[in-house]
């Protein structure tokens, strides 16, 4: 097995693509930024299973006090989020989809499901967002994109064509981040000296937005473009 072989990367090639030239540059960058990626997603993961684990007793009382027609929604959401957090990072680990390809294919079902409901959940509830319409039309937004890259991602598979496949799985995995980045934009802002009211419709766009262009300048940089 060749060093590159133990190297995590941020994008999903098949085992026998080429290697081209803009991730062969910088292995360092991607094994920090993947371990990076990694620990701040466990931890979050970890966190929503805790919340299962309580019975949803320690949910914030910021998302409780939202309008939602049930709690279904958001536990749908909290759970399948959680799970996304705790096996994405994974799928883009090269040594588990090379060495145990059979575990990767799992993991990527479970992770596409997750999205799915996650996805489908957080659109249900995220209008009757009681912080206003901007905050409910950004984690709208999400949902939808969220969805739409997962899809194409799982379409692109089934058709054989890994390369594409790679590319959504970035885009589906940078939107599923946004539940890691709210969670470090929320105590900043209130460490700013920003009223909540005023961060949180900001946040509700930003928690996503930069994550899907930085998902998008990976994908340019592993065409070559």
């Amino acid at each position: 097995m060749d060093s590159a072989a133990s190297e995590p990367s941020l994008a999903v090639p098949r085992a026998d693509a080429p290697v081209d030239a803009a991730r062969r540059g910088h292995p360092l960058a991607r094994r920090i930024g993947w371990i990076v990626v990694t620990v701040l997603s466990v931890l979050i993961g970890a966190y929503a299973v805790g919340v299962v684990a309580t019975g949803f007793a320690i949910v914030p009382a910021e998302v409780t006090a939202n309008h939602f027609p049930t709690a279904l929604g958001l536990r749908a959401h909290i759970v399948a989020s959680g799970v996304t957090l705790l096996v994405g990072p994974f799928q883009f680990l090269r040594p588990l989809r090379r060495r145990a390809p059979r575990v990767h294919h799992w993991m990527g079902r479970t992770y596409i499901l997750a999205c799915l409901v996650g996805g489908l959940a957080g659109g249900s509830i995220a209008l009757f967002s009681a912080s206003g319409l901007v905050a409910g039309a950004g984690f709208f937004a999400l949902a939808i994109c969220w969805l739409f890259c997962t899809v194409r991602a799982y379409l692109a598979v089934r058709a054989g064509d890994y390369v594409t496949h790679q590319r959504w799985m970035t885009r589906s995995f940078s939107l599923a981040f946004a539940a890691v980045m709210l969670r470090i934009y929320l105590p900043v802002s209130l460490i700013a000296g920003i009223e909540y009211a005023d961060a949180y419709p900001v946040i509700a766009w930003v928690c996503w937005v930069p994550n899907l262009i930085v998902a998008q300048f990976l994908v340019a940089s592993a065409r070559g473009e």
